[in-house]
């Protein structure tokens, strides 16, 4: 049998339906981004004006 991983994106960690929470978005990547790239994310969201709340 061939198995492979997966990734679950979610707001708890013990698989039930029950959780509260807020999730907004994700994203798996690997590498190293540009810096122009992390400044581009950070302006994104104080555009957004998240508080995380």
């Amino acid at each position: 049998m061939h198995q492979e991983g997966g990734i679950v994106l979610g707001t708890v960690g013990d698989n039930s339906n029950k959780g509260v929470g807020k999730f907004f978005e994700g994203v798996m990547t690997s590498g190293v981004p540009a810096s122009a790239a992390d400044n581009a994310v950070q302006a994104n969201i104080v555009a957004g004006h998240y508080s995380g709340n």
